[in-house]
């Protein structure tokens, strides 16, 4: 597993800016934004977090159509992104993506993109599916089913919405409105540098069905 060095960080520096001028060929550059570790390391190190190993940049999907989104994913193949990996995951009730990992090649980081969207007060964010494990619900009462659609971890919206640009390494990015609350919601004493953990599961919501949001189950913990 390979993290950020002085050589990486060049890579990943040069896969970034190829990756905002696809965005803004597809017309969702204004909607891509960076949150989760990358934004942890921007915010506390200026940098990228030495002991990370990808890069976490999220979509607003309710500002895109999806034929934007196809031609951003279209565009990020032809400039050859999928070298060493391809995995996306839809929704199954429109087909729209909800996640997809890319590197350029196996030497280079991986770009994990989220495809957002907003529902009751908080932005979501999920690779369908069981990717969130029980053992991390902690206090949570929510309970996953083998035939629910989905599992979303959410963000408050007020926290993410409006976004802002930031300067970052020769490229302008945006980041989300608040990104000091944000941090608090997903990693409670982020100022003081260590290595390992992930984000914390503050806000779940089982989606048993896509199409059907009335039966979807909400379990908030505050931190």
């Amino acid at each position: 597993m390979a993290y950020f060095n002085y050589e990486r960080k060049l890579l990943t520096i040069q896969d970034m800016k190829t990756i905002i001028q696809c965005a803004k060929d597809a017309g969702v550059y204004d909607h891509l934004f960076v949150s989760f570790g990358l934004l942890l390391g921007i915010c506390r190190e200026h940098n990228f977090i030495k002991h990370d190993n990808d890069v976490d940049m999220c979509l607003l999907a309710d500002n895109i159509t999806k034929e934007q989104e196809d031609d951003y994913f279209g565009a990020l193949k032809a400039e050859g992104m999928f070298q060493a990996r391809e995995e996306v995951a839809r929704r199954r009730d429109t087909g729209r993506m909800t996640w997809f990992s890319l590197r350029r090649r196996a030497d280079h980081s991986k770009f994990c993109h989220w495809l957002c969207f907003r529902w009751g007060g908080y932005v979501w964010h999920t690779k369908s599916k069981r990717w969130i494990k029980t053992s991390k619900f902690g206090r949570s009462e929510i309970k996953y089913r083998e035939e629910d659609d989905a599992i979303l971890q959410g963000t408050p919206e007020n926290y993410v919405l409006p976004l802002q640009k930031c300067d970052f390494k020769d490229m302008v990015i945006s980041i989300p409105a608040r990104p000091g609350s944000v941090l608090d919601w997903c990693y409670q004493g982020w100022y003081m540098p260590k290595s390992g953990g992930s984000s914390a599961h503050r806000a779940l919501c089982r989606v048993p069905k896509w199409s059907d949001p009335s039966g979807w189950v909400v379990t908030v913990q505050t931190p």
